[in-house]
């Protein structure tokens, strides 16, 4: 089912998780703040924060908050009236293979949000997304009262000082729908996406700071202030 986070009867309500991993994370496996088979539906604050051992080899997924699978897409869309915060730092220097590194990723569901959405990525190795979304077929909605900052950015191959560093390329995306049929972007807030990427070692090194990818018709219907931007 899905997951909701309210505030208390009287008082606003707060959630704080903090990830450090410290061993390997090898392909397959997860590393997550929230996961929800579902939908998310969020009235408080929230604050996630992940790291990366530099030393470790670090070649799963990585993410903030995450609603549904590939396999099994959500049901119910991800819903947002509070505050989110999210910092995922993948500093693994000695992965022979790609991570992917979310801030947030949805399956098959919608997303509205009218409150705060605030989320930085960085990875040395493999892709970085800031909001993710993956064989949607329902509208995401960022409302009037809505702001999402993204702000990602990807090495590869180039940090100085390293000695046993994977040569692998990067990808860096801050706001990215892909796969969906019908795609239907609505923003009446504000938007600020952000992709950097300083990898310079191999093949297909994108920074994209808003893309949207789908089999039928795409539509990004912007009546908010939106600023996109990849270097």
């Amino acid at each position: 089912g899905g997951i909701s986070v309210a505030n208390g009867t009287d008082t606003s309500g707060s959630l704080t998780i903090s990830l450090e991993q410290d061993g390997d994370l090898g392909t397959g496996k997860n590393l997550g703040g929230i996961d929800s088979a579902d939908g998310f539906q969020n009235y408080a604050d929230i604050g996630i924060d992940i790291l990366g051992a530099q030393d470790r080899s670090l070649v799963g997924t990585i993410f903030g908050i995450r609603c549904g699978t590939y396999d099994v897409p959500a049901k119910t869309s991800f819903d947002n009236e509070g505050s989110i915060k999210i910092i995922i730092d993948n500093g693994s220097l000695d992965s022979g293979e790609w991570a992917n590194a979310y801030g947030m990723v949805i399956y098959g569901a919608g997303m509205e949000n009218n409150g705060d959405i605030d989320i930085s990525v960085t990875t040395t190795n493999g892709q970085a997304y800031g909001l993710r979304g993956t064989s949607i077929s329902e509208q995401w909605v960022n409302g009037q009262d809505g702001m999402i900052h993204a702000e990602v950015l990807a090495y590869g191959g180039n940090i100085d000082g390293t000695i046993s560093l994977s040569r692998w390329s990067n990808h860096s995306n801050a706001f990215s729908i892909v796969g969906g049929k019908d795609i239907h972007v609505l923003n009446c807030g504000t938007m600020e996406l952000k992709a950097t990427n300083k990898g310079k070692n191999g093949t297909y090194e994108h920074a994209i700071g808003l893309e949207m990818d789908g089999s039928g018709s795409v539509t990004l219907d912007n009546q908010g202030d939106l600023t996109a931007s990849g270097l």
